[in-house]
C-alpha cells in the first residue's frame, strides 16, 4: 500500500480500509493466515520496517503497532489468549473484529503487559494510536 492508506486482504487484491498521512513513513501491512481453517481468522499486522528485514525475520514487537484479528469461529480465544500472548510480548494495539456480532473490541495503552483501555465500537471510525491522522471506518473492517 502506499504511505498514506492502510490496507487488508489477501496480498494479491489489498482493500483500501482507511485513508491518512502516517507521518510521512510507509506502513507496512501483512496479511497472514494464523489459522488452518478457511475463513475462520485472518490477521493484519501493521509495522514500520525496512522491506529487506522482512526476508530475515518476522517484525519485532517494537516494530508492530497495531495486530487485527479478523475473527469468527476462534472469538474465544482471540478475545482471552491471544489478547494475553500480544500483551506479554508488547504489542502496543490490538483490535479483534468479531465478524459474527459486527463490532471491533479494541486492547490499547499497554502498562506493564496489560492492555489498560477496552473498549468495544459497532459503528463510527477509530484511529490507531500510533496513527492518529488515520481513521477507520469501523463498519468497512466487517468486510475486508
Amino acid at each position: 500500500p502506499s504511505s498514506g492508506e492502510i490496507a487488508c486482504g489477501d496480498s494479491s487484491q489489498p482493500k483500501s480500509i482507511a485513508q491518512g498521512e502516517p507521518k510521512k513513513q510507509e506502513v507496512n501491512v501483512k496479511p497472514t493466515a494464523s489459522s488452518a481453517k478457511v475463513c475462520s481468522t485472518r490477521q493484519v499486522c501493521v509495522s514500520f520496517s525496512e522491506r529487506k528485514l522482512y526476508l530475515e525475520h518476522h517484525p519485532y514487537p517494537e516494530d508492530i503497532f497495531l495486530v487485527i484479528e479478523f475473527s469468527q469461529a476462534t472469538l474465544a480465544k482471540d478475545l482471552g489468549n491471544k489478547k494475553l500472548i500480544y500483551a506479554k510480548a508488547g504489542i502496543k494495539e490490538y483490535w479483534v473484529v468479531n465478524l459474527k456480532d459486527a463490532c471491533v473490541h479494541i486492547f490499547r495503552d499497554l502498562v506493564q503487559k496489560v492492555y489498560t483501555t477496552e473498549f468495544t465500537l459497532t459503528t463510527g471510525t477509530i484511529a490507531p494510536l500510533a496513527f492518529p491522522n488515520i481513521q477507520l471506518q469501523v463498519q468497512r473492517l466487517m468486510n475486508p
